[in-house]
């Protein structure tokens, strides 16, 4: 029996992935040749963007100029795309996936495999429940997360690109690596979950952190130690909130794949999480205020993820343990401020100039 394939979330990301597996499933015999991309109906001009995707073959809003192969299809009924899907991929903002799977929730196939790409986690006060446990405990899949050093329009064009997949039951991870893996979207399989997403959760927050330093002025060496310092916290982070379930060098490698060090490289220089923090400082403006006017109607996860982190860290009472973390989620509260960041770093720099002069 070919499995079926339904991608749920058709923004920039989303829309990418559905291009990598729609190309990817034709050469499959093991997969249907159809995929199904869900996506939250919105209007163009006068027409529906499902229409524009299912007869122009682009979606316009979200990655203009990258044609999709014609077996990707565009639904907007969530229920009936995953009634029969076999896997599905999870790329929808976390701030709006409790709403977004709330009707598919027992309506999706007996021994479907979910696979997330969502870089976000719940913050509960003092508890953090992944995305890939909740997902795994109301749609009842066996999950697995797929991260990585993945600017979604380079991995639509089809430049080169690695990702790590990372899955506890290693016979569906292994499974999974033909969907994804392709000459230039190159995937490494390790029998990991939890590490893997957290990575994909503060590395956002550490480029926010980036993006307000070099607003206001600093150069590549600061953003370098912002980068140094942010890996090894979240490091910390990992081995002290995380599930491991792996052997502690198995669990360290985590952070040399693609999702832990090459993301955390590329989204601190390039992401948006950087370049709309930056120019929120450029424009004297609130991330907020720049969601609005600059993001085409997304979310800038970093911002999110550290209104929630901010508490956790306060909670479990570990902001000394976290410090440049900490001192990045203060900063939006502070007119992004980079003060709380440089202290992290440099406690004597941040004394010596807060009398009166702007860090």
């Amino acid at each position: 029996m070919e499995k079926k394939v339904c991608i749920v979330g058709g923004g920039s990301w989303g829309t990418a992935i559905a291009k990598l597996i729609g190309e990817n499933v034709q050469k499959l015999k093991e997969y249907n040749n159809d995929v199904t991309l869900w996506i939250f109906e919105e209007k163009v001009g006068e027409r529906n963007l499902s229409e524009i995707i299912n007869t122009e073959h682009q979606n316009v809003k979200y990655m203009p100029d990258v044609l999709l192969p014609a077996n990707v299809m565009a639904v907007t009924c969530l229920k009936e795309a995953v009634v029969d899907a076999d896997v599905l991929v999870f790329v929808v903002p976390h701030e709006f996936l409790e709403t977004t799977i709330e009707p598919i929730i027992g309506a999706t196939k007996a021994g479907a495999v979910g696979v997330t790409l969502i870089k976000g986690a719940f913050f509960a006060e003092d508890k953090i429940t992944l995305i890939s446990d909740m997902l795994g405990t109301k749609l009842g899949l066996q999950m697995a997360v797929l991260m990585g050093a993945n600017i979604a329009k380079d991995v639509a064009k089809g430049t080169l690109s690695e990702c790590t997949l990372g899955c506890t039951n290693e016979v569906v991870g292994q499974e999974l690596v033909p969907l994804f893996d392709s000459h230039y979207f190159r995937v490494n399989f390790t029998k990991e979950c939890g590490p893997i997403e957290l990575c994909g959760v503060l590395k956002n927050v550490v480029a926010m952190g980036c993006g307000i330093v070099t607003g206001h002025g600093y150069g590549p060496n600061t953003v370098a130690a912002v980068i140094r310092k942010g890996f090894l916290e979240m490091i910390r982070f990992c081995d002290m909130f995380s599930n491991k379930t792996s052997t502690e060098e198995s669990v360290s490698r985590v952070f040399l794949e693609s999702c832990g060090i090459a993301d955390l490289i590329v989204t601190c220089t390039s992401g948006r999480n950087f370049r709309f923090s930056e120019l929120a400082v450029k424009n004297n403006v609130s991330l907020e205020e720049i969601e609005k006017t600059e993001m085409n109607g997304q979310k800038l996860q970093g911002y999110s993820t550290s209104v929630e982190l901010k508490t956790f860290l306060e909670k479990t009472q570990t902001t000394s343990d976290f410090t440049l973390l900490y001192g990045i989620c203060m900063a939006p509260g502070n007119d992004n401020s980079p003060r709380t960041i440089v202290s992290a770093i440099s406690p004597k720099l941040a004394t010596d100039k807060a009398n009166g002069e702007d860090l």
